[in-house]
């Protein structure tokens, strides 16, 4: 966690029942942001939907914005146990296959939480976790670039073979990467509807496609 007091929480939950507890009041947060939206939320708020007392929320956290903030690390580490997960499942697929079903999972997690999505982007900075959002983003990176280079074989020859093709790979991925990012947040903020949209994974998949994988 960044080194930022305001919305850092007060302490670590160590048992299980403060883990839980923790954990409920993040949920709380997400459930009030995704219905009532960003106006609705105050501690007392959270406290209510979480059934817990305001005194056992001021344990852990000290304001909103500390709830927030954990809400937003909370989210980012599911995308990046999702990306893991395909990945490690993904043994014996081709590299569309797997990039195929990151797309598609990848959207459906965020269908399940557009609107939650839509509130807290835009806020990131707020609660200081731009530095975590990259430290993501690089993690995700060093992870697809991984992915990229165990399956090297399937990639077309300009980004196999002859002088510069380990950088021309380089510049390939972070500009697919990029894109794909870029394209989904994106919607998530400005047009969530489209989350909903079944072509939406293969659309994202598409800039990968014409990226990597086409000479």
């Amino acid at each position: 966690m960044v080194e930022h007091d305001e919305t850092q929480p007060r302490k670590e939950p160590v048992q299980e029942r403060s883990r839980a507890l923790v954990e409920a009041l993040i949920e709380a947060t997400a459930r009030i942001l995704q219905e009532d939206g960003i106006e609705a939320l105050t501690t007392n708020r959270v406290a209510e939907v979480a059934g817990t007392s305001i005194g056992s929320l001021y344990q852990y956290f000290p304001n909103k914005e500390a709830l927030l903030a954990a809400l937003v690390e909370r989210e980012l580490a599911r995308d990046m146990e999702l990306v893991r997960a395909v990945v490690a499942g993904g043994r014996g697929m081709t590299l569309r296959e797997v990039m195929a079903q990151v797309c598609e999972r990848l959207v459906a997690q965020n269908r399940r939480r557009g609107e939650l999505h839509r509130v807290i982007l835009p806020r990131i900075d707020e609660v200081h976790r731009g530095e975590l959002v990259q430290r993501e983003r690089e993690g995700l990176g060093a992870y697809f670039r991984a992915l990229v280079e165990a399956h090297r074989d399937e990639l077309p020859a300009r980004l196999r073979e002859g002088e510069g093709a380990a950088r021309r790979r380089e510049c390939a991925m972070f500009v697919a990467m990029s894109a794909m990012e870029q394209a989904l947040n994106a919607i998530k903020v400005d047009a969530p509807q489209m989350l909903e949209q079944p072509e939406l994974g293969e659309l994202l998949l598409r800039i990968f496609e014409a990226v990597m994988l086409q000479e």
